[in-house]
């Protein structure tokens, strides 16, 4: 596929200015990295101090309330967390995070390495790119949920190539094992033939009584 067509640019651009594209890029900024940061500290300190309540038997005042107050803190940072991780991983209905721009050039371009990597390289059929410039034509916008299936073509692209190459590699040493048994019980057969003309020479003597 190539990336500086008219259609493919205009793509890329209406890709860009999209709303997803923008509360994905928002998902992205530090401020919500450190909310995450933040968040994963929370969890981890509500699971210490849950720790220490159970093997301490006499705890203040103030520390129960506080540890008493702490899980529907956690809960909601445990459910923002699970929401982030599965917003980037694209396990959600809809709504995924979005491709940018420099993602899809950077999926066109390793694709086009692994195949170009492979053992066979298939020339027309390439499952992964086609798939991808298939979206793209039809005005979809890729998110994470493209990318994930795109992944899985490559994958198997890449085991049918591993599998071909066994194949073959196994085809050359059958046949390389065949001209050793040939070239091997070829001296052998020369040989027999040799007896059977030596044998075929050589007179009957009858023995005559004296």
């Amino acid at each position: 596929m190539i990336l500086d067509t008219i259609d493919v640019e205009l793509y890329l651009k209406k890709q860009a200015i999209c709303g997803r594209m923008k509360f994905t890029n928002f998902m992205k900024s530090g401020f919500v990295e450190c909310m995450t940061v933040a968040a994963i500290l929370c969890v981890a300190l509500y699971g210490i101090l849950l720790c220490f309540c159970y093997f301490s038997t006499n705890l203040a005042e103030g520390v129960a309330e506080f540890i008493s107050f702490m899980p529907y803190v956690a809960a909601t940072l445990s459910c923002y967390l699970i929401f982030i991780a599965m917003f980037f991983a694209g396990w959600l209905p809809r709504y995924n995070a979005m491709l940018s721009v420099e993602d899809i050039k950077q999926l066109f371009v390793v694709f086009n390495i692994q195949y170009d990597e492979m053992s066979s390289p298939p020339a027309n059929s390439r499952s992964a790119i086609e798939y991808l410039s298939t979206v793209i034509n039809s005005g979809i916008a890729l998110d994470v949920t493209h990318a994930n299936h795109a992944q899985k073509l490559l994958r198997h692209d890449i085991k049918a190539d591993e599998l071909n190459a066994r194949s073959a590699n196994a085809a050359d040493v059958l046949l390389k094992t065949s001209r050793l048994i040939n070239v091997s019980s070829q001296p052998q057969a020369n040989h027999d033939m040799n007896i059977s003309e030596v044998s075929g020479k050589i007179p009957l003597v009858n023995k005559t009584e004296t």
